[in-house]
């Protein structure tokens, strides 16, 4: 039985990727996260189907032992918008450091353990058309993006395996999910890729099995075409389904747009590796809103009418 370690576990697509791996039936999982009521929470569903470490990247002991035992190894721990464009040393501290004390752990005591991390899209700027081949564009105070590029080439130079997976907008869930409000398009009409928790979560699980296809390389991992969507739609879809929020508001008055989103070129070759594909944005809306947490949002969703943009149609 393959062994499959999971750092971010607790996270909005670290639970979707326990789920589709207990579905799978065949890998022996340990969750890590930080200790706090929130892991617990999210955690304790699954605490006798998996093993489940509250611990620290940066622990040394911790990860040597860890590593050691596991043939897989997913890095989606992070620290995701806005809060990661305005602490730029908390970015270093648990997210390069830590994926840095990761890969120290591996060449010591896994050199063959199979590396796979999630990037982001957000890193070309506002390009047209892009592919994996774009050169970066950012600027100065984007830390968000210069430590997922940190981390990447860190990635690249350290690990003997690895597959990097740059992922655009993510749309999630309630139960465990903080929307990017802080985007920033080129007009309110062009089309830019997303994808759903779900879709990008099964594609990491289908990783395993296709590694041998993906290893040494980097990828873009969106929706697809039935996953395009402009600013405008965007926000009507995260107010209709959220309602208006603290974190809405303070993202839109003190934040900086700088979650920035483009349409992909090259996506489909990914898609033709691991056929994960399976939602639209279509699929996505009527999921949420048969969740019991879309009816105790009545009132968030009230307050957000005069926050909605004006659309042609509901999307």
């Amino acid at each position: 039985m393959k062994k499959v370690l999971v750092f971010g576990a607790a996270g909005n697509i670290g639970l979707e990727l326990i789920k589709y791996l207990l579905s799978e039936g065949k890998y022996e999982i340990t969750a890590v996260d930080l200790r706090n009521r929130r892991s617990h929470h999210n955690l304790k569903k699954y605490r006798r189907r998996i093993n489940i470490v509250y611990g620290d990247m940066n622990d040394h002991i911790l990860i040597d032992n860890l590593v050691a035992e596991h043939d897989y190894i997913y890095l989606v721990a992070g620290v995701i918008p806005p809060l990661g464009d305005l602490k730029k040393s908390l970015l270093k501290e648990m997210e390069y450091n830590g994926i840095k004390n990761v890969l120290r752990g591996v060449k010591a005591y896994k050199p063959e353990a199979k590396i796979i991390y999630l990037s982001t899209t957000s890193l070309y700027g506002l390009q047209d058309k892009v592919t994996v081949k774009t050169k970066p564009d950012y600027s100065e105070f984007d830390y968000y993006i210069k430590n997922k590029l940190d981390c990447e080439a860190l990635i690249t130079k350290s690990a003997k395996n690895y597959v990097i997976y740059r992922i655009p907008v993510v749309l999630g869930n309630f139960k465990n999910d903080f929307p990017i409000y802080n985007v920033k398009a080129n007009d309110d009409t062009t089309k830019f890729d997303v994808i759903t928790c779900s879709d990008c979560a099964y594609g990491l699980v289908k990783t395993i099995d296709n590694y041998d296809k993906v290893n040494n390389h980097i990828y873009n991992m969106t929706g697809g075409k039935d996953c395009l969507i402009n600013i405008k739609e965007y926000k009507y879809l995260l107010l209709s389904l959220y309602g208006i929020s603290f974190r809405y508001l303070f993202t839109k008055l003190f934040v900086p747009k700088n979650f920035y989103l483009n349409q992909i070129s090259d996506a489909d070759k990914l898609e033709d590796i691991l056929h994960f594909r399976s939602e639209t944005i279509t699929s996505y809306r009527i999921r949420i809103k048969r969740s019991k947490q879309y009816y105790h949002r009545r009132i968030a969703r009230l307050l957000a009418i005069p926050f909605l943009p004006n659309i042609d149609k509901e999307v």
